[in-house]
């Protein structure tokens, strides 16, 4: 599988959509990128720009239906700063991991998230 620009723009239509119902949509935009050629840097960079629009995108309809951020400002700064070192972190690590490494741990938590999302919607069911 391969995908191409259409691939892309519809994958990216619906986890837009979606975002604003479910929390779970950064794995769909990550499932598309790990069938790409991208290397690693290349692959955590993307998804994490299409987080950002996604989050983004949210920030802004949220906001015009009136919700109270001030409110939760303390938080907001705390979830900004905790990304901004995450990010600092992250990028040391993905830098010294091999290529391959990267690719396996990446499936295995993409699958294991598959199967957790799976589960908890059957719990949530039954």
């Amino acid at each position: 599988f391969a995908p191409g620009a259409k691939t892309f723009f519809l994958t990216g239509a619906v986890g837009a959509f979606l975002t604003m119902f479910f929390g779970a949509t950064g794995s769909i935009v990550a499932t598309m990128l790990s069938v790409t050629k991208l290397d690693r840097l290349k692959i955590v960079a993307t998804h994490a720009a299409c987080m950002v629009a996604q989050h983004g995108m949210k920030t802004i309809a949220f906001g015009v239906i009136g919700f109270a951020f001030a409110d939760w400002a303390l938080l907001i700064v705390a979830i900004l700063a905790a990304g901004f070192f995450g990010s600092w972190a992250g990028v040391r690590l993905l830098r010294a991991m091999p290529e391959e490494r990267f690719r396996t741990g990446f499936r295995l938590v993409l699958t294991f998230f598959g199967f957790y999302l799976l589960g908890a919607a059957f719990w949530s069911v039954v």
